[in-house]
């Protein structure tokens, strides 16, 4: 199976091509003939003898494309992708369709974002097909879950493990996803308690020994006294108490001794500077020219989304993006509505070309010239 992407006019498809599996025929009529909330709308093209299924990805974006976007999946979207595959088996299920076929490929999952809801790809006879079953989208999502997210990193490992059980349905996945969160364990673990003491201990140790002209430390007496070359104080016992002798240093003020070497560390590679690209406004509005200083340079109307704001109301939220790899710059149209342009050339979604001094962007109908 091969997936391509195509726009026509202001509709965008992901087509599905080398992807006939056996099915009922009653199947492809419920899917042509029906709107079935959640599911991708599907038209049949017949291109030299062969089926090609396109379905219509306008104003949607891909999971994979959103976790790129915002570096990790958080429990809100793993729940809302759960819920509303459940949702759409449910909708399947009084078509008579078998929730199975649904392709579980995160680049075949897209969020609508006019709803804010997800819709999902029925291919008939797509679970005949094992790199489509839903074991592999939850692996994804594994691989994607902020792990500093406690409650998706408990709803990660609990899809992933219940999705590896035989005959698992929808339904228990979405008991996973809905399971209050659990209490914060109380740490008890004593060498835990010992390394938060230690810390406090050389936090106190370090801000207490650093001068209040030039912040140098105690280091030649501290070493002295607690390695060897000065004397040691001792209690009743014999043992040496070290406490009583960082008192003393804590109260007494050292310089630390200079190090001074004869050749410095010279930063390899130094001359070798990174020339930064940018796009300079050349529309009719009052837009803005935007250094391309980020790796992934995100583009559109949204402020708390992109770095190069577009206020012209052709411009997506999120309308495209470019990305520096071994000093060349990358743009790719991000599934907009009105779409990206270099040199009249319109973009496919997901296409990403490599761009010239002095090529002319457009992102929907605002001109920009890349420098």
């Amino acid at each position: 199976m091969r997936i391509e992407y195509k726009k026509n006019l202001n509709e965008s498809f992901m087509i599905l091509k080398d992807a006939e599996y056996s099915y009922e025929n009653y199947e492809l009529l419920m899917l042509l003939n029906n709107r079935i909330p959640g599911c991708l709308e599907v038209q049949i093209i017949i291109s030299d003898g062969k089926i090609e299924y396109w379905y219509e990805i306008t104003g949607m974006s891909s999971l994979d494309t959103l976790s790129e976007l915002h570096n990790n999946i958080e429990a809100s979207c793993i729940r809302r992708v759960i819920e509303d595959l459940y949702d759409t088996n449910q909708n399947l299920r009084e078509y008579l369709l078998d929730g199975m076929n649904i392709c579980y490929l995160p680049e075949m999952i897209y969020l609508d974002r006019s709803t804010g809801r997800y819709r999902f790809c029925y291919l008939p006879g797509g679970h005949k097909n094992g790199d489509l079953r839903l074991q592999g989208l939850m692996e994804y999502i594994l691989t994607k879950i902020d792990h500093t997210d406690r409650e998706a990193v408990r709803m990660g490992y609990d899809l992933y493990e219940k999705s590896t059980q035989e005959c698992c349905s929808v339904r228990e996945l979405l008991h996973c996803v809905n399971l209050p969160q659990k209490k914060e364990a109380v740490k008890t673990d004593i060498q835990t308690d010992i390394e938060e003491k230690k810390e406090n201990m050389q936090r106190e140790v370090n801000s207490r020994h650093e001068e209040k002209h030039g912040g140098r430390k105690v280091i030649s007496e501290l070493k002295k006294h607690l390695f060897g070359g000065g004397e040691r104080k001792a209690d009743k016992s014999g043992k040496t108490v070290y406490g009583e002798v960082l008192r003393q240093l804590a109260e007494t003020d050292y310089v630390a001794e200079e190090y001074q070497t004869e050749t410095p560390t010279v930063l390899l590679n130094l001359e070798k500077q990174l020339v930064i690209s940018s796009l300079i406004y050349s529309g009719n509005g009052h837009e803005k020219d935007f250094l391309l200083e980020e790796e992934v340079f995100l583009i559109g109307k949204d402020p708390k989304k992109v770095q190069g704001v577009i206020g012209s109301a052709s411009i997506s939220r999120v309308h495209a993006r470019i990305i520096r790899k071994n000093g060349d710059y990358y743009i790719e149209d991000l599934n907009s509505t009105n779409g990206t342009f270099v040199n009249g050339q319109e973009l496919a979604y997901r296409q990403a070309i490599v761009l010239e001094k002095n090529d002319r962007i457009l992102f929907a109908d605002e001109e920009y010239i890349f420098c």
